[in-house]
C-alpha cells in the first residue's frame, strides 16, 4: 500500500489539538521501546541531533512524513505507525495445508498485530499450518462481508468460505464420510482456491495442489456458499508484509 504525501493531509487535519499531539509522540516512544532501539540510536541512524530525537519523544517538536519515512525504515515499520498504531486481535483460527480452518483451543489463542489500514470489525485473521510452504505461519486476512453473500472477485482467488443452509441441509447425511475433508461432524469453513469450470459451474481446490479439494467441492453454483470472501492480505507475526499475487 503507497500512502502519499497528499494522503497525508487528511491524517493531519485530525491532530491540531495538544491532546492528538501528545498521542502521536507518544507512538514514538512506544515503538521504541517496543524495538529496543534508545533514542541515541535512532538519532546516530538518522543523522540527527540527539536532542531532535528527544523532543519528539517529549512532544516538543512535530514529525513530518519524511522524517516519518526514515525513522520507519530504522524501527521496520509502515510509516503511518508513527502517527496511528497496529491493532491488536486475538488470533482464533488456523488452517491446514488441505484447506480446512478450525479453532485454536484458548491456551493456543495469541494476540497478533492487524496494520491498521487492514483492519475493521468484520476481519477474519487465519494463521496458516502448513509445514514445508511459504506460507507456513503466515497470519491471512478476509473482510467477512456483514450480510453474508459471496464476493464478486471471489472466482480464480483464494478465499474464506461457509456453505449455505441449503447446501448443508442437502448434504448433511455424508459428514463423517470420506467425502468431507476429515471426517468432521460439523462444517467447517474452508480457505481454499474458488475455480470457473467454464460451465456455469465452479469448484473448490486445494490452494497449494490445485486438486479438487473434496467430491462434494464439485459442481457448485453461487447459491452453495454463504460467504465466499478473497484474501486481502498476508503477512508474517513479524509484520513483514506480503501482499496477495
Amino acid at each position: 500500500m503507497t500512502i502519499k504525501k497528499t494522503d497525508l493531509r487528511i491524517i493531519e487535519t485530525k491532530k491540531h489539538n495538544e491532546d492528538q499531539k501528545k498521542e502521536t509522540m507518544a507512538l514514538l516512544k512506544k515503538l521504541l521501546e517496543e524495538k529496543n532501539v534508545p533514542q541515541l540510536k535512532l538519532a546516530q541512524e538518522l543523522g540527527k541531533d540527539k536532542t531532535t530525537v528527544n523532543r519528539w519523544v517529549k512532544n516538543s517538536r512535530k514529525i513530518d512524513w519524511d522524517n516519518a519515512e526514515q525513522i520507519a525504515k530504522v524501527l521496520g515499520c509502515h510509516p503511518v505507525e508513527i502517527y496511528q498504531p497496529s491493532v491488536n486481535v486475538i488470533l482464533k483460527h488456523n488452517c491446514s495445508w488441505d484447506g480446512l480452518l478450525k479453532d485454536l483451543p484458548p491456551d493456543e489463542q495469541i494476540k497478533i498485530k492487524v496494520p491498521f489500514e487492514w483492519y475493521n470489525d468484520k476481519v477474519k485473521a487465519v494463521q496458516m499450518d502448513a509445514p514445508g510452504t511459504p506460507n507456513d505461519g503466515e497470519i491471512w486476512l478476509f473482510d467477512i462481508p456483514k450480510n453474508k453473500k459471496i464476493n464478486k472477485n471471489c472466482v480464480g482467488n483464494i478465499c474464506y468460505i461457509t456453505a449455505s443452509k441449503e447446501f448443508k441441509k442437502r448434504n448433511n447425511h455424508k459428514l463423517s464420510t470420506s467425502e468431507v475433508i476429515g471426517k468432521t461432524d460439523i462444517w467447517h469453513p474452508l480457505v481454499a482456491y474458488i475455480v470457473a469450470k467454464g460451465n456455469g459451474k465452479l469448484k473448490i481446490v486445494n490452494s497449494y495442489t490445485d486438486e479438487l479439494l473434496n467430491p462434494l467441492c464439485d459442481n457448485l453454483t453461487y447459491d452453495d456458499f454463504e460467504v465466499a470472501a478473497p484474501v486481502k492480505a498476508k503477512y508474517d507475526p513479524e509484520l513483514i508484509i506480503k501482499h496477495p499475487k
